[in-house]
């Protein structure tokens, strides 16, 4: 009876503690596992469009009370830019302030597949190279790209502008309204080059078509991809750049943890395996050393051990 007990609770308790290793990993790469040398340190924000501030004083011009999900630039990117930049030179920028890394190594692990696809495309011929392409095309596209898209879209590009654009400075506000506006541009096209490498595994898995469309569809995967890939490291040169230093400086650090948990309910427990073994071999790829040393910190022991196998079981097979 006792053996019995046993065999029934080990399955349970193992089922138990996968699932806590499951949430772990993804805890992880919400960046919620990253803890900061220093204590949490509140940087006060203004709601230019609250209705206080508008009572507050009737005579305010318009641009003085703006909600800041519709603030937009109207200078040129390089004005933005240095705007921004100049803002960022009078603080004391630390990374150590910024807690969702998890989305910069995710489009870091972007920019590394579409190269990587752009590179099979390149070396490939349509006469028999359909099953590796479309493998490949699923998981760049269809798993990475889509995942990342899905949390900028939903979450965290809107949250973004909306505390970058509550700054007190009007005119630093448009600056980060304006480079917003770019960086949802480009995953627009990103997107749209996305769908166009899509459609053309199609073709190239379409043996009734002519040979030469299905040589044309890996060639135009190969261009499409290595677009991809150039318009995807822009971004990312930006968001590191810009975005995510001015997000470490204007964001309490507490709230950023707190907009950690609402990224965890939209990750999803077992893709977040795969996108943590994907973004640490971006990191690993890319032979910064600070990368690395962030990731170590950021990311518990437990996933840490865990990600061989996860890369064996599930990476690899994709």
């Amino acid at each position: 009876m006792q053996t019995g007990n046993m065999m029934t609770s080990n399955p349970i308790r193992r089922l138990t503690v996968s699932l806590l290793l499951f949430y772990i990993a993804t805890l992880a790469i919400a960046g919620q596992g990253h803890r900061s040398v220093v204590g949490a340190q509140s940087v006060p924000h203004h709601n230019v469009c609250s209705p206080a501030a508008a009572n507050d004083d009737a005579t305010s011009s318009s641009s003085s009370c703006q909600d800041p999900l519709l603030v937009r630039g109207g200078g040129s990117a390089s004005d933005d830019e240095s705007k921004i930049s100049d803002f960022l030179s009078q603080k004391d920028v630390r990374m150590e302030k910024f807690h969702v890394h998890g989305w910069r190594w995710h489009t870091m692990s972007l920019v590394r597949d579409a190269g990587r696809l752009k590179t099979l495309a390149q070396r490939s011929s349509a006469k028999d190279d359909c099953p590796p392409i479309k493998q490949a095309v699923d998981y760049v596209v269809g798993f990475n790209m889509k995942g990342l898209h899905k949390i900028e879209a939903d979450l965290f590009f809107p949250w973004m502008r909306k505390k970058l654009t509550a700054v007190d400075q009007t005119d630093l506000a448009q600056a980060f309204g304006s480079v917003m506006d770019q960086l949802e541009n480009d995953r627009k096209k990103v997107a749209k080059l996305g769908e166009s490498i899509q459609r053309q595994v199609s073709l190239l898995c379409d043996e009734s078509k002519a040979p030469v469309l299905r040589t044309d569809a890996v060639i135009g995967i190969a261009r499409d991809a290595e677009e991809l890939e150039n318009v995807a490291r822009t971004m990312m040169e930006t968001e590191n750049s810009l975005l995510v230093p001015s997000v470490a400086q204007v964001v309490p650090e507490g709230e950023q943890k707190s907009f950690n948990n609402k990224v965890l309910r939209n990750l999803g427990i077992l893709d977040s395996r795969l996108h943590l073994v994907g973004m640490h071999e971006a990191v690993w790829e890319s032979n910064i050393t600070e990368e690395k040393e962030m990731f170590k910190k950021a990311i518990p022991s437990i996933p840490q051990r865990l990600i061989p196998r996860w890369k064996r079981n599930l990476y690899i097979p994709r």
